[in-house]
């Protein structure tokens, strides 16, 4: 029987899913608001890994292209960041967009 104020299991088994995303987004220094929403979080994600692949198709290094670079290898490799107030959805279209910018450019 559930309490006030307890999850269910189908509510903690999407907290925990929020909160490994949240994490995987973390490592790679891309912030995490409050108010995404966690089915936004998940297409960012995945709007982050094909702009990886998509430059690793390209030649890119990870490593020498991260958002932290100070000298990246080609600046189009590199993670474009998030602006202030632009919206989970937003960010992994212009993600998208760059990732297949890079395809382009190749």
């Amino acid at each position: 029987m559930q309490r006030d104020g307890e999850l269910t299991p189908d509510e903690r088994d999407l907290a925990r899913a929020r909160e490994t995303i949240t994490g995987m987004l973390a490592t790679r220094g891309i912030p995490v608001k409050d108010g995404d929403r966690s089915a936004d979080l998940a297409r960012l994600l995945d709007a982050v890994e094909l702009f990886e692949e998509s430059v690793a198709r390209a030649g890119g290094d990870s490593m020498t292209n991260a958002l932290d670079s100070s000298q990246p290898d080609n600046p189009r490799f590199v993670l474009p960041i998030r602006s202030d107030g632009e919206s989970a959805r937003d960010y992994s279209v212009r993600l998208r967009a760059a990732a297949s910018a890079v395809t382009r450019a190749d």
